[in-house]
């Protein structure tokens, strides 16, 4: 759920992921000339790392100009090709890494600054770097961004994210690389969530 995990400003009341401070929570072309391990900057407010910088990160949700107003677990456009990506990442400038920001990418496409994190439905059994994203009901705070796509009146059920980004040694289910998993298209991430369904 692209629209809730990234937030906004007037929910999490910062411009980036946790922060007004860029530097305090993401890695961007302002201090790094490459992407970094994950994990070595401060978490948002609940608890999740590298959501502003250091790599773009694929979303589920179609890109789209428009966006419904009102919605249960809203997933981004009804209609189009191209998925989001969010967060920024290394080579990004400060404008970029701001949670209101996303972007759309040709799922058959990879950059070597785009990884993914995985999210997963709600479960009472949580597995290792799982965080809870508690439910947002009906009239609490809007969010969503820039262009038209706040949902002021939806209703998003909890779902479980994971802390980091996918790293390499996750990826390759070998190794020790602690640096985000790049160079991956939408598609494989899917494939990639799927089996470990």
């Amino acid at each position: 759920r692209d629209s809730d995990k990234w937030g906004n400003k007037s929910k999490y009341n910062s411009t980036y992921a946790g922060n007004e401070d860029l530097n305090a929570v993401g890695w961007y072309n302002g201090n790094t000339t490459s992407i970094k391990p994950v994990g070595l900057k401060r978490p948002n407010a609940i608890g999740i790392y590298d959501m502003s910088g250091n790599v773009w990160e694929w979303c589920w949700d179609l890109h789209g100009t428009t966006y419904p107003s009102s919605e249960e677990n809203p997933t981004g456009a009804s209609s189009g090709s191209s998925r989001v990506r969010r967060g920024g990442s290394w080579r990004s400038n400060d404008n970029g890494c701001r949670v209101a920001l996303r972007f759309s990418f040709d799922p058959d496409n990879s950059y070597s600054d785009l990884g993914f994190r995985l999210c997963r439905k709600y479960s009472d059994t949580l597995l290792a770097n799982d965080v809870v994203v508690q439910a947002k009901l009906e009239e609490m705070q809007a969010i969503g961004g820039d262009g038209g796509s706040t949902f002021t009146d939806c209703k998003i059920d909890s779902f479980l994210m994971q802390k980091y980004p996918v790293t390499v040694a996750e990826y390759s289910g070998t190794g020790t690389d602690t640096k985000p998993k790049v160079s991956i298209t939408w598609y494989d991430a899917v494939k990639f969530a799927n089996d470990k369904s």
